[in-house]
């Protein structure tokens, strides 16, 4: 497949900025003779809408929900390992270590058990502190008291405070939690992304270091999302070698393919400090280094991993997001940090892990006392009558902390017409703005458990408000509309129980009508917070078209031999994303054909800058030489039509006192030349060196054009691509290399496999050629897959889980009594691999 863009060639239309604008757009990105350029188009300074998802949209917070608490989310935990955090679980298997959670602060701390296997217990204890901590686990009755299977290693210092539930109830919160968890992994891995290895670059000091970069304006407020394939270098890299540089109001949401995931330590350049690892301090909570690796690592980078079933953390930090069912995670090496959500099973057997988030609830239950709070997030829709419809949500819309206001009210009764004059809440209203990632969390409420009869439950009823503190942009339509909530409080056994009932109204009219968009059903809640989920605005997205005309020139108007029926690629793109078909932005190439002095004409695009990209290069012996366009593409207002024009150049051209070279690049996988996605990106650099025949100084070829310089002049090619080199002097003979400078060779390294070098053709010389003849040379790279092996250990637990037997090779165990001689590990893997053991 002939495929090679020269800068010429690959043709970009970009419009003038308009006066007003202001810089912050996606990265975009177009691909050249010298490799990967990035440049950053723009948005009005007057409209809210990003290119981008918004960072105050889309973040750890609206990522987790409710799992904000917990550092380990998972059906399945096996605690064989000391470890620092909060854990939500419906498998519990543990006992030998013990666990505590005040990394992340004094503040309560929260757990959800609601079951264990076999003799397992929970133990909890202080590393850290050295003062009084509550720790409030929601578990079952059988859990907690019959006999009592959660203790604390240190009473005087750690309090366990059980809140009991059916087994039944826990599991369904959980489920919901869970749920919520896999369909943002889905969104995530859905959101148009870009490939991380296109933008990934050397560090021009060491060439084993590589960097992200993105420390700009335009990536103030924005999520940015990278897809990282299996083999990646930037997987590679992870480990010392790789740094991100960014805004501390950048997320970063890495979507990493593949079911077999490792992930090791980033450096962190952010927020006006040096490079940080991702290292946290066992027994500094809130030293300077674990706050750093909080805010600007934890929360700020998301690693999504929707097809993973075997996961593997070393010394990383983040949130780690594995929604298969079916999912393996342990964690190894050095501790890994922030929020492990796993739906399958999380293992931490061979290392800790560390829960750092400080932003806590700071009240927790007591003997007494029960303390819950609401939470809401501001949320944009398209159309007020189905706000929270997936395809009508917006989440590029621009919000800054303290845009908003919202007001908790407790009312006298069920209309929700009258505040109440005695509140328990106080003050009421209670009123509080939303924070950097757009969440709203209203003060805690407190129960006393004393003044609720356990025959007759407790109603307190409350209602949400809005208020728009600053507007940017007119097309905003703050809400009219209120959230009423019914809270049923019930005293069983002693304990609070919460039931949720909730009305969510997009408007004013619609609360009249009696027409919510969302209910909650008397929803029995567990942990401290209780999500409201979206409050919705309203905003009008205006759209307009694009033009685009082709036009065909020829010097000389010679265009005998040109295909008259010739279709011309043409791409529109905003930022780093292409138009689609449907005109919606998407990550994919995409690709429109129009034909000489024919129109192509797209609907309903978001206004601001667009690009306009040709993918065209030279026509049998015609040669492009030069294209135009007629003026900018920038949309301003709803409905515009904006136009360009393309018009290439074309020039014949007589090659028969020309010679010709072709330089083919082949590359096998234990000798397949089907390739893994690992290569399709990868680009090889080569040289080629020029030797007259008749004696003289050699030189080397300059580009696909020929032409020839004094020193190595770099050409790019990928696995499967033929570049053809024309306008080469008769009379010399040419030496292919691939050759990456001068500094040491790693142009063929790929990630997860091994290059064959003494199996490959790197070097290839190609005879003199004469006039009108065609040289050919190919370059044959070859690899490996990098293998590993794989350990199985078995265990026997018996009703002492401290009593653990290592199998053994003897046909009978003496001290278990078990016959182990008919055995079988059945072990399965990637490509068909299957062995019993």
């Amino acid at each position: 497949m002939k495929k090679f863009f020269r800068s010429k060639k690959f043709i970009g239309v970009t419009s003038a900025l308009l006066a007003t604008s202001l810089v912050l757009g996606t990265i975009a990105v177009r691909r050249s003779q010298k490799g990967i350029q990035v440049g950053i188009p723009t948005v009005n300074a007057d409209s809210d809408l990003m290119d981008y998802d918004s960072s105050s949209q889309v973040n750890y917070s609206t990522v987790l929900g409710r799992a904000v608490d917990y550092g380990i989310l998972t059906r399945n935990l096996e605690h064989l390992h000391h470890m620092q955090t909060t854990f939500a679980t419906s498998v519990y298997t543990g006992g030998k270590y013990s666990c505590d959670a005040n990394l992340s602060g004094p503040a309560a701390a929260q757990f959800i058990v609601a079951e264990m296997t076999e003799g397992s217990e929970l133990r909890f204890s202080d590393d850290v502190y050295n003062q009084h901590m509550n720790y409030v686990v929601d578990t079952t009755y059988e859990l907690a008291y019959n006999p009592p299977r959660i203790h604390s290693v240190k009473p005087n210092l750690i309090e366990v405070l059980p809140r009991t539930y059916e087994k039944d109830v826990l599991n369904t919160n959980l489920d919901k939690i869970i749920d919520h968890i896999q369909t943002e992994s889905a969104a995530l891995a859905a959101k148009p992304a870009i490939d991380v290895d296109d933008v990934l670059k050397r560090s021009a000091t060491d060439p084993n270091q590589y960097i992200l970069d993105l420390d700009d304006d335009s990536y103030e407020g924005a999520t940015i999302y990278f897809d990282v394939e299996e083999g990646s270098p930037f997987l590679t890299a992870m480990g010392n070698n790789l740094e991100i540089k960014k805004r501390s109001s950048t997320i970063i949401v890495f979507n990493v393919k593949g079911s077999n995931v490792t992930l090791k330590n980033v450096n962190i350049t952010a927020a006006g400090k040096e490079k940080q690892n991702c290292t946290t301090n066992w027994s500094s909570p809130l030293d300077e280094k674990n706050t750093f690796v909080d805010k600007e690592i934890a929360r700020k980078l998301i690693w999504n991993m929707p097809e993973a079933t075997e996961v593997v953390l070393d010394s990383c930090a983040g949130a780690f997001i594995v929604p298969r069912n079916d999912a393996h995670l342990e964690v190894a090496g050095t501790p890994s940090a922030g929020w492990i959500a796993c739906a399958g099973t999380t293992t931490i057997e061979k290392c800790e892990f560390h829960f750092v988030f400080t932003d806590r609830t700071e009240e927790g239950n007591d003997v007494h006392n029960s303390y819950m709070h609401f939470a809401t997030k501001k949320a944009f829709t398209k159309d007020f009558s189905q706000p929270n419809k997936d395809e009508n949500v917006l989440t590029n819309v621009r919000l800054l902390k303290g845009d908003y206001s919202f007001s908790l009210t407790e009312m006298t009764d069920a209309t929700f017409s009258q505040k109440k004059d005695d509140a328990g809440l106080n003050p009421n209203p209670a009123v509080v703005d939303n924070d950097d990632f757009g969440k709203v969390t209203f003060p805690s409420l407190t129960v006393d458990v004393t003044t609720v009869d356990p025959r007759q439950p407790l109603h307190r009823y409350f209602k949400i408000t809005e208020t728009q503190n600053v507007q940017r942009d007119t097309k905003i339509t703050a809400s009219t509309g209120e959230i009423d909530i019914d809270m049923e409080i019930r005293n069983i056994e002693g304990i609070i129980h919460y039931y949720i009932t909730s009305y969510h109204y997009a408007t004013a009219q619609d609360k009249a009508n009696g027409n919510y968009y969302k209910k909650n059903d008397a929803v029995e809640m567990s942990g401290t917070e209780f999500s409201l989920g979206g409050f919705y605005n309203l905003y009008e997205v205006e759209t307009a078209s694009i033009e685009v005309t082709k036009r065909v020139e020829f010097e000389n108007d010679d265009s005998t031999g040109f295909p008259t029926d010739k279709k011309y690629k043409v791409a529109i793109k905003k930022g780093a994303q292409y138009v689609q078909n449907d005109s919606s932005l998407g990550g994919a190439p995409n690709y429109f054909e129009v034909s000489a002095d024919g129109t192509l004409r797209i609907d309903n695009l978001m206004l601001g800058e667009y690009t306009i990209v040709e993918d065209e290069g030279d026509v049998g012996d015609f040669e492009l030489t030069t294209t135009y366009n007629s003026q900018t593409v920038t949309l301003t207002s709803n409905g515009e039509v904006g136009s360009s024009t393309i018009t290439n150049h074309y020039k014949k051209v007589d090659h028969s006192n020309e010679a010709t070279l072709k330089v083919k690049k082949t590359v096998e996988v234990e000798g397949e030349t089907t390739l893994p996605k690992a290569f399709a990106n990868k680009e090889y650099p080569f040289i080629v060196k020029a030797t007259p025949t008749a004696g003289g100084q050699a030189m080397w070829v300059e580009n696909t054009n020929g032409g020839l310089v004094y020193s190595p002049s770099i050409m790019y090619v990928k696995a499967g691509e033929e570049v053809e080199i024309k306008g080469l002097q008769p009379g010399y003979s040419y030496e292919v290399e691939e050759w990456g400078g001068y500094g040491p060779q790693q142009i063929f390294e790929v990630g997860g496999y091994d290059f064959k070098q003494n199996d490959s053709t790197t070097q290839v010389t190609v005879p003199a050629l004469g006039a009108g003849d065609v040289g050919n040379a190919e370059l044959i790279n070859k690899y490996e897959k990098k293998v590993g092996y794989l350990r199985i250990s078995k265990r026997f637990v018996e009703a002492d889980i401290n009593n653990i037997q290592q199998s053994s090779t003897d046909i009978t165990n003496p001290e278990t009594e078990l016959d182990l001689s008919g055995l079988v590990f059945h072990v399965t893997g990637p490509n068909g691999f299957s062995r019993d053991i």
